[in-house]
Parts: structure tokens; C-alpha cells; sequence
């Protein structure tokens, strides 16, 4: 019986090694240089999720402006040039416009996350420029939020001040404004950090990036889904993330409610109650889309957007501040030499400061928040250079490599805010090498660009520049490593922290 069933095996085992042969041979990513990898798991084994960005800079070092690695026998191409990059975001229209499946962030966040969803998707559209309205109905540019930023910034000089020179936490310093700020912006009122509201967000961006992180092993379960289904393997994963889906779920829909029940259109205080003015003159409408589903995922895509990047650049300036006291000198030199020391620095007079703007350019630049861009997949069959890409292939932006290209930023692993000031002391235009290799990518490109850029960038300006007008930063203890090639990679690269001591200037 053995020796009969021998050959069958033999033959069904030529068959299946000869089909892999044939699909192996019409697979066009096949062209495409890369790690090897082992069958099935692919490069799995020779990645660190908590050092991806150096693990992929070292490989765009090795095998040029397009790769191809994969994990767990998904294949992903990554792009390590700026011109491909932009290629993807930008030039080849929505070809690469789409997401990859995410079930974690899909539990997490909705099923129908602007942030997670594909440009081709039923009603994507429609709600990205709903978000952008809600957005804009602080009026033309960003002053009301400006408004807002800076009352916020002189409760904390003052609480600050307070101190007296006391070692400060620089994580709950940063988190604590920007909370603040985010509490603000989304609902029309000014509240403290240790408010209820202010901490619900606080809590929920912590919760989430841990619930969605991509460095931990929760992110089997993106690539098994069937693991959802089971109560054995990971499980204290599977209730953190049903834990978090229930906070997020309670607090945000109990604010809605809230908003709904209290809301007049004549006295419209944030953005919840621009959704919410939206969501009324949808009535009646062919096909509506923001429900209160809608509502809520706008409302987490903000905290979680808005948070997480500006929070990891205030602390990399705190711990640049501390590395070079020359730095912070010479930015306090320029402030100085503008402004009264009892003058409020407001948007206005950011063209009177290009060091600090361009500080705030090389902070993006060696830091770069999101080394490896949302992932993107394409919706249709394309191309990128001159490789074939098939439909629903999955597509990397290596924002990490392209800021950090030695062949474009000499010494791109220390901090040189002059690389973005021309021979006049000038802030160099976009179009510019510096700007267009790093800052242009910062927060990604193309119609899955960050909405929220500019407010980013308002309030990163604000509260540098009013901090550094009034205190003289110092260190408390032995200085943290700055090496952001030592940085941990989850979903942001985070700079180390710790404390400081602000004493006040005279």
C-alpha cells in the first residue's frame, strides 16, 4: 500500500512545486530588487518592527530607489526616492490611493475610517470634504484657533512660572497643551489638563496607538485575521483591543449626544458642532454620510492625528534644546532681537523668525514622525519606474530614507537648521532640495495627504516660540540619547524624554 501511494505523493508534490514554478515566473514583482526571504514568512525573521525605519534605510542603501520585501508571504514594495514617492502620492493619481486591510484599526476606529479607508470607497470623498469644511469654519486661515493656542500658552507660561525653576516632565508637559489645544479645537471651550475631557483624550490616543500599533504582535492579527476568532493565542491583545474599542465607542458617542442635545446654529463653538451642522443639512439628501458613526471617527482621526506627530516633534525640540544650549541661544538671540520681551508671539510674526521656522524644518526632518507613510495599496494595475504593479499590491513611502539621504543632506544624522535658510538668512521656497525631500513628505502627499498639516505646524510655531521668548531650558539629569537612529518605531518614532527645569529669562 505504501509503495503504491509513493508515486501519487511524488506526483502531486511535482504538481504543486511546478505550479508555484509558473506563478513564481508570471509574478511581475518578481523584477524588483530586494531581500530574500524565506518561503512563506518571507523577510518576517530579519525584521525588528521597533527598528523598521533603520532596518529599511540600511536595505534603500543596498538595493536603490525601489524594493521589495515581504512579511509573512504578503509582498509590499517600498519606495525609497523622493521623486518615486511622489510619484505614488501624487503624479499617478488614485493608482495608489487605497488601503490596505486592517482589522485591528477596523475594530478600533470603525469600519468606515477616513483614515483607513480607500479614495474609491463609497462616500470617502464626500467625508474628507466634510472634515476639511468642519475644519474651516473657524473662518479664513487658522485665526481663531490661533485664539485659542495662545490663551492656552499663557495659562501655561504661568503654570510654568509656578514652578519656579522645579524639574518639569517634558511628556506631560507636551501632552498636556496639546490636549488643551485639542479639547479646544474640537469643542469650542478651553479646559484644563487635569479636566475630564482633556484626559479622556490623552487616555484615548494612548490606548489606540497601543491597540493599533504595528510594532507589537498584535499585528498577527492584521495579517491572520482568523485569530479574531479564537480565545488562546494573544488574548490579553484581543481585550486591550476590545477594551479600547469600548472606551472610544462611550465617551465619544456620550460627547455627540451631548453636543446634539445643547446645539444652536447661531452660536457654533468648535468642530463638533460644524459635523453636527452638517450632519442637519444632510437631511433630505440623495445619499447622506455623516451619520454619527461619521462624526466620531472625524472626531478620533483629529486626536489621534493631532496628537500623537506634534506631541514626538515637541519633544525632540526639548531634548535638541538641552543636546546644543548654542542652538536654543541662537534662537532666543532671534526672538530677542524682534519682540519686546512682553510682546505675545503670534502667526503673523513668523516671517520675522526664519531660524526658528527652519529649526522647525530640520526637527520634521531628522526626526520624521512617520518614517514609513500609512501604508497605500493600488486599486488598479500600474506602474511605478518601470515595474509592473498588479492591483491590490501593497506600497510603502520610505519617508525616513528620503530624509535622511546622504546623497542629499550632508551629515544627515545630525540637527542643521541652515540647511533650509538660503545666503540671505531666508527660509528656502518649497521647490527647494531641503523642503521638497523631507518636509513635503512630513505629512504625506496627494489626496491621503494630513488634513490637519497646517494646525500642526500652528501649533508646533506658537508654543516653541513663546517658550523659548520667556525660559531658558535646562537639563535635570543626564541627558537622554538624541540619536534618532535609536529611536523605537511605534507607528511614530518617539524620542526618549525626561525632565527639565525652566527658569525664567530676565
Amino acid at each position: 500500500m505504501v509503495l503504491a501511494t509513493t508515486p501519487v505523493l511524488i506526483a502531486i508534490a511535482l504538481a504543486l512545486l511546478a505550479y508555484l514554478f509558473i506563478k513564481w515566473l508570471k509574478d511581475p514583482l518578481r523584477k524588483i530588487p530586494g531581500p530574500r526571504g524565506l518561503p512563506f514568512i518571507g523577510n518576517t525573521l530579519s525584521v525588528d518592527p521597533t527598528k523598521l525605519h533603520m532596518i529599511l534605510y540600511d536595505w534603500a542603501e543596498k538595493y536603490g530607489d525601489i524594493m521589495k520585501i515581504s512579511l509573512f508571504n504578503t509582498p509590499m514594495v517600498v519606495v525609497n526616492s523622493t521623486e518615486l514617492a511622489y510619484d505614488v502620492l501624487v503624479k499617478t493619481g488614485t493608482d495608489f490611493q487605497g488601503r490596505p486591510p486592517s482589522p485591528r484599526a477596523d475594530l478600533v476606529m470603525g469600519y468606515n475610517s477616513l483614515v483607513m479607508r480607500s479614495i474609491n470607497d463609497p462616500g470617502y470623498q464626500q467625508r474628507r470634504h466634510y472634515t476639511i469644511k468642519a475644519i474651516k469654519g473657524y473662518g479664513e486661515g487658522v485665526a481663531h484657533l490661533e485664539d485659542i493656542i495662545q490663551n492656552i500658552t499663557i495659562t501655561l507660561i504661568d503654570d510654568i512660572t509656578k514652578q519656579d525653576g522645579r524639574p518639569m516632565d517634558v511628556d506631560q508637559l507636551c501632552y498636556g497643551f496639546l490636549c488643551c489645544v485639542m479639547a479646544s479645537l474640537l469643542y469650542g471651550e478651553e479646559y484644563a489638563y487635569d479636566d475630564p475631557v482633556s484626559q479622556s483624550i490623552s487616555r484615548m490616543t494612548a490606548e489606540v496607538l497601543k491597540a493599533i500599533d504595528p510594532a507589537s504582535l498584535g499585528a498577527l492579527l492584521d495579517s491572520f485575521p482568523v485569530l479574531f476568532k479564537q480565545n488562546i493565542f494573544l488574548k490579553e491583545t484581543l481585550r486591550q483591543i476590545q477594551q479600547t474599542q469600548n472606551y472610544v465607542n462611550e465617551t465619544l458617542h456620550k460627547k455627540i449626544a451631548e453636543y446634539k442635545a445643547e446645539f444652536d446654529e447661531n452660536c457654533l463653538k468648535g468642530i463638533l458642532d460644524q459635523l453636527i451642522l452638517i450632519q442637519k443639512q444632510e437631511v433630505g439628501t440623495d445619499d447622506p454620510v455623516m451619520d454619527d458613526d461619521a462624526i466620531q471617527d472625524i472626531i478620533l482621526v483629529l486626536i489621534l492625528g493631532g496628537m500623537a506627530t506634534s506631541h514626538s516633534v515637541l519633544c525632540q525640540a526639548f531634548l535638541d534644546f538641552l543636546h546644543e544650549p548654542d542652538l536654543q541661544k541662537r534662537l532666543q538671540d532671534e526672538i530677542d532681537s524682534q519682540f519686546e520681551p512682553s510682546h505675545i508671539i503670534t502667526l503673523k510674526d513668523r516671517p520675522k523668525l526664519p531660524l526658528l521656522q527652519a529649526y522647525i524644518y530640520e526637527n520634521l526632518r531628522y526626526n520624521t514622525v512617520t518614517p514609513i507613510l500609512l501604508p497605500h495599496r493600488a486599486i488598479r494595475d500600474t506602474k511605478i519606474a518601470e515595474y509592473e504593479i498588479p492591483a491590490n499590491t501593497n506600497v510603502l513611502v520610505n519617508a525616513f530614507y528620503t530624509s535622511h539621504n546622504p546623497s542629499v543632506y550632508k551629515d544627515p544624522f545630525t540637527i542643521k537648521p541652515e540647511r533650509f535658510l538660503d545666503e540671505h538668512g531666508a527660509v528656502v521656497p518649497p521647490g527647494h532640495p531641503a523642503r521638497y525631500n523631507s518636509v513635503g513628505l512630513s505629512f504625506g502627499s496627494g489626496q491621503k495627504g494630513c488634513i490637519g498639516k497646517n494646525l500642526a505646524e500652528t501649533r508646533i510655531f506658537l508654543f516653541l516660540a513663546n517658550i523659548l521668548q520667556r525660559f531658558n531650558i535646562l537639563p535635570v539629569e543626564n541627558l537622554p540619547n538624541r540619536d534618532v537612529r535609536t529611536y523605537n518605531f511605534v507607528g511614530v518614532l518617539t524620542p526618549p524624554s525626561g525632565s527639565v527645569k525652566f527658569i525664567r529669562r530676565q
